[in-house]
C-alpha cells in the first residue's frame, strides 16, 4: 500500500511538472510571436566619385563620400579616407549593412537599424 501511495504521489508530481513546463513554453511562444521588430532602411549609392545617401529624414542625392563621412562624425583626415572608413562610420550610427548591389557604373549598400 505504501508503494502505491508513493508511486501515485510521484506521478502527480510529474504531471504537475509537465503541465507547468507546457504552460511556460506556450507563454514564451506567444510572447515571441507578439514581439515585432520594426526597422528603418537607408541606402548609400556610389557612382564614380560621388555618393547618394538616403535615410529617413536625411536625403543627400549627390555628395562627396568624404563630406558624408565628416557629417556622420568621422575624425580621420581626408588623406586617410577610404570607403571602409565611411562604412564603419555609418555602422557607428547604428546602421547595419544587410546587402550590396552592383550595377554597371554603381554600387549600392543597403542598411537597416531598429526604428
Amino acid at each position: 500500500m505504501r508503494k502505491l501511495v508513493v508511486s501515485t504521489c510521484a506521478l502527480v508530481a510529474l504531471a504537475c511538472c509537465v503541465t507547468m513546463y507546457q504552460s511556460h513554453t506556450a507563454r514564451a511562444a506567444d510572447n515571441a510571436a507578439t514581439v515585432r521588430h520594426t526597422f528603418e532602411y537607408a541606402t548609400l549609392s556610389r557612382v564614380g566619385t560621388n555618393a547618394a545617401w538616403y535615410a529617413p529624414g536625411d536625403h543627400r542625392p549627390t555628395v562627396k563620400p568624404w563630406d558624408l563621412y565628416k557629417d556622420l562624425g568621422g575624425k580621420e583626415n581626408e588623406d586617410d579616407f577610404d570607403n571602409n572608413k565611411l562604412l564603419t562610420q555609418i555602422g557607428q550610427q547604428g546602421w547595419e549593412l544587410v546587402s550590396v548591389g552592383d550595377d554597371q557604373n554603381s554600387r549600392t549598400f543597403y542598411f537597416k537599424r531598429p526604428s
